[in-house]
């Protein structure tokens, strides 16, 4: 059973293989509605994500939810398992090299999601407190 979309900047195909076409039809619709719920919340396309609007807070003490919190601590690892090659927080630098828009359709440019005059966070120096 296949379920073909779009989401997260990309074209997806899921793909379930089970006996039972039923259950994997209703696996397939679970694990769809489960991804629109992440991108809705953490695309950083979308004005209203909350990866936004940390983004638009980037050098401000920002209150987030547990489960940002937790994909905060595991880029940290990442940082700190590549010696610092990832890093997350290198939007601003890419707008300033003209990257606005997502690919395929770079032309849907929204100015609110324009980070250029921020500046590159080291994430391994991110401070992420619980509260």
């Amino acid at each position: 059973m296949q379920k073909l979309g779009h989401a997260l900047g990309s074209e997806i195909t899921l793909t379930v293989v089970m006996k039972d076409e039923g259950k994997a039809k209703e696996y397939l619709e679970i694990i769809w509605v489960m991804i629109v719920v992440f991108e809705n919340r953490f695309s950083r396309f979308l004005v209203d994500s909350e990866l936004s609007q940390f983004n638009a807070n980037a050098g401000i003490e920002t209150k987030v939810s547990p489960a940002f919190r937790k994909l905060l601590l595991v880029a940290q690892e990442y940082s700190m398992n590549t010696n610092g090659l990832y890093n997350p927080f290198i939007l601003p630098s890419l707008n300033r090299a003209g990257y606005i828009g997502s690919w395929p359709n770079t032309g849907d440019y929204n100015p609110h999601l324009n980070y250029s005059i921020k500046h590159v966070h080291e994430i391994d120096k991110l401070n992420i407190k619980k509260f």
